[in-house]
């Protein structure tokens, strides 16, 4: 896609990690801005260099008001309406933030708070009862905490190994046969 688009007037705004590698990285038409290093000493100093490039545009992330953040609740679940008291429950704990909405959606579906009720969705206890981790780091870690033994497992084996491995290394260190498939899932 780099590629194709390289002579067309398209903005890609790419996330990844460090350690993936690209073959498009030394090209003229491409800007790479290391976000690692933003925080430090220098961060100030580095971002107004970055904003003085004529390739430069400062886009402002503002949380996501009340109405939006009611609508993506909405999308998450697929349904028209959704309970007040759900409505406050994200509104109190997210702050607009659209992954941690996302995160928070997820937690209380997969934790049996928030289940289907006819053509919508129903809270299980008053939100007042409901114990939810304040960051979404925690929401991940209790939404790991649920998984089947041998899933968190094979997540832990993972976790040591790094965040690149290929799946003949997992499954090794795991003690599992890996299969690998093709694009039409054909083993």
């Amino acid at each position: 896609l780099v590629e194709a688009i390289s002579d067309a007037p398209v903005l890609l705004l790419l996330v990844y990690r460090p350690e993936y590698l690209r073959a498009w990285g030394d090209v003229a038409y491409h800007a790479e801005v290391n976000l690692s290093r933003l925080g430090g000493v220098n961060s100030a100093a580095m971002v107004r260099a970055i904003l003085n490039k004529s390739y430069a545009q400062r886009v402002s992330l503002e949380r996501l008001s009340d109405e939006d953040s009611q609508a993506m609740i909405r999308q998450l679940l697929g349904t028209a309406t959704i309970p007040a008291e759900l409505q406050r429950l994200v509104e109190s704990y997210a702050d607009g933030n659209p992954l941690f909405i996302e995160e928070l959606i997820r937690d209380l579906v997969e934790s049996g708070h928030l289940v289907r009720d006819g053509e919508g969705y129903a809270l299980t206890r008053q939100a007042d009862e409901i114990n939810l981790p304040t960051t979404v780091q925690g929401l991940f870690l209790a939404r790991t905490d649920r998984l089947e033994p041998e899933l968190r497992n094979l997540l832990q084996v993972a976790s040591v190994l790094g965040r690149v491995f290929n799946f003949s290394l997992l499954g090794a260190v795991a003690g599992l046969t890996v299969y690998r498939t093709d694009r039409d899932g054909r083993v």
